[in-house]
């Protein structure tokens, strides 16, 4: 019931992983990044054109977004009875067109591919198992920048 100052939060990229951006329709390259992370209300700006949104249209297309997978209530594809393939169609679908790669949606929906594919890791064909660890290397990635050390991506829980 706070609004968090710490370096992370104030940062529009989230300490340069892009958890909350949103691709810029306008241009080919840019991102759309909150102006203000701290302010809920706070204009969004393309880091490479300029285009402006207002927060309602960023809630939409995060709302869309999520609403497509079945966040956050996940109901549309629920745990533990995850469809791979429409997960990574999801992926293939929003990846950099829609949301960052990096976006916070995302690596939920490869956390829960990994948890779905885990099981089974012994019985991928080659290229799937590439596919399986650059989705572990890609969360590890984010969480050596925003949660360091030991945790849940590690495999170490306390």
């Amino acid at each position: 019931m706070f609004i968090c100052k710490c370096k992370r939060c104030l940062d529009p990229t989230e300490l340069g992983t892009y958890l909350s951006a949103l691709k810029c329709q306008q241009c080919p390259e840019g991102y759309l990044l909150s102006e203000n992370p701290t302010d809920s209300f706070s204009d969004w700006r393309c880091t490479s054109c300029g285009k402006q949104i207002n927060d309602i249209e960023a809630s939409e297309i995060i709302d869309e977004a999520e609403s497509v997978v079945g966040f956050p209530k996940k109901n549309v594809l629920t745990e533990p009875d995850d469809d791979v393939d429409l997960l990574k169609d999801y992926i293939s679908t929003f990846s950099g067109a829609i949301l960052h790669p990096n976006h916070y949606i995302l690596q939920e929906v490869n956390l829960r591919i990994i948890r779905a594919e885990c099981y089974d890791v012994g019985e991928l064909k080659e290229l799937e198992l590439l596919e399986f660890v650059q989705r572990c290397q890609s969360l590890l990635d984010i969480s050596d920048i925003l949660i360091p050390g030991f945790g849940e991506y590690r495999g170490i829980g306390f």
